[in-house]
């Protein structure tokens, strides 16, 4: 950035620019486990999701229509906690304030912002483990990224486990995450997602709202 405020971590990362605004907990909630499709919309600039589940989730697809996103997804086996991180203009009026140079909200230290805790590579064509990353003591939810998802024929499916509520059998594990992605049916000489790895965002969540 030319000109503006900056703050930084003590790695030297920068936390806060007043040139990107940061995008904070704008809706949170619960979802149950069904075999049919889920739904939700919100309304909002360019709305991210999270989740967080025992079970495995198919996020299929997200439309928009104005200011309102649906986000369409499948939740067989268990359901979970939703996180939804945009945007916003929303003023605590509480602490610490950064603005751009148009006036918009950048930072609102009464706000939950998106904490990234990091970021997996997930191979195409490749059934197993990912990744497993200690954590001890954090609440984790995941955005999976950049996949070809086909319910129908059970192509793929990403899931990450809190190691204390689902891997606690695993030595040392806890409060970590374990990414499993799993390929049930699919032409091993074509990616599933058109050729390269999908990503998937992972957010620490501690202590955030699970219904706002």
């Amino acid at each position: 950035m030319g000109a503006g405020f900056q703050c930084f971590n003590d790695d030297g990362v920068v936390q806060i620019d007043a040139d990107w605004r940061c995008q904070a907990l704008t809706r949170a909630g619960g979802f149950g486990a069904s075999p049919n499709l889920q739904a939700l919309s919100v309304n909002g600039s360019n709305p991210l999701i999270f989740f967080r589940s025992d079970g495995r989730i198919h996020l299929t697809d997200r439309r928009q229509s104005g200011s309102t996103f649906t986000f369409y997804f499948y939740a067989q086996q268990a359901g979970g906690v939703f996180y939804v991180f945009d945007w916003s203009d929303e003023q605590t009026n509480v602490g610490f304030q950064v603005f751009d140079g148009n006036g918009a909200l950048v930072f609102d230290a009464g706000q939950k912002y998106l904490r990234v805790a990091g970021m997996e590579t997930l191979t195409a064509n490749y059934t197993g483990s990912s990744s497993f990353r200690s954590m001890p003591g954090r609440l984790l939810a995941f955005l999976g990224s950049g996949l070809a998802f086909d319910y129908y024929s059970d192509q793929i499916d990403i899931n990450m486990y809190d190691v204390n509520r689902s891997f606690s059998y695993l030595t040392g594990g806890n409060g970590g995450y374990y990414v499993n992605q799993a390929v049930d049916n699919y032409n091993s000489s074509v990616a599933l997602d058109g050729g390269s790895s999908a990503m998937c965002l992972i957010a620490d969540v501690t202590n955030y709202p699970t219904n706002r």
